[in-house]
């Protein structure tokens, strides 16, 4: 990453990166920092790191041009079959969801991980035997310029309702999950559908549901109120 201030070298902590530290920071990102003098010790480090894009982004819009969202964040292949609109169902084994009613809309965060089902979801896809294996290497694939660690995608939920092994083996079932019965969860919630954002934003991932404010013009139309 460069660091903008033009000190050549500077100590810092991990625990003052973006994301505290936990990959949000690649090499080529611009960061800017404040250099902070610990007068015990008599050294200088970098404190108050942030992206630099982020930083000109946030003081160019107004709050009225804000929008602020849910987010949950998903690690691919998944995080794509369900913003190309080809998982139309989430399990979860938690209660995340249950507390979201019908046309809540969220933002789709994408993990750094790749989830370990041992490609078992191919499996599932390759059931459907209109799907090429160009289709499925597209419809596992963020668009150019989307990666890992941003916001990709809006969705808005539908039901969630518990289930049972019997239902989530079901091979329809299967299908929208894009995973076996035996590894979903036991919540499925019901994706009414997705696009992808105008463009990626950065936002640093959490578990869970979480907000975050994003500009309104990243959202596709027919989206927001």
């Amino acid at each position: 990453a460069d660091l903008v201030n033009m000190h050549p070298e500077v100590f810092f902590h991990v625990s003052n990166l973006p994301d505290r530290g936990e990959g949000g920071v690649a090499v080529g990102d611009r960061l800017s920092y404040v250099v902070a003098t610990d007068k015990a010790r008599g050294k200088t480090s970098a404190v108050d790191i942030q992206y630099e894009d982020e930083e000109r982004a946030a003081g160019e819009v107004s709050s009225a041009d804000l929008v602020n969202m849910h987010v949950f964040s998903m690690n691919m292949p998944f995080a794509a079959l369900l913003a190309n609109g080809y998982k139309t169902l989430e399990t979860r084994n938690g209660t995340m969801f249950t507390p979201y009613p019908p046309g809540t809309k969220f933002l789709l965060h994408v993990g750094k991980r790749t989830y370990p089902d041992g490609d078992r979801h191919l499996d599932v896809m390759r059931r459907d035997a209109s799907l090429t294996e160009p289709d499925i290497a597209a419809l596992k694939s963020l668009p150019d310029g989307f990666g890992r660690g941003s916001a990709v995608a809006i969705l808005e939920i539908g039901s969630t309702r518990a289930t049972t092994l019997e239902e989530r083996s079901d091979p329809a079932f299967e299908r929208r999950v894009g995973a076996f019965g035996a590894d979903s969860g036991a919540m499925a919630t019901e994706v009414r559908r997705a696009a992808w954002l105008k463009k990626p934003v950065r936002v640093p991932g959490k578990g869970g549901v979480w907000k975050a404010k994003v500009d309104r013009s990243v959202i596709p139309d027919g989206w927001t109120d």
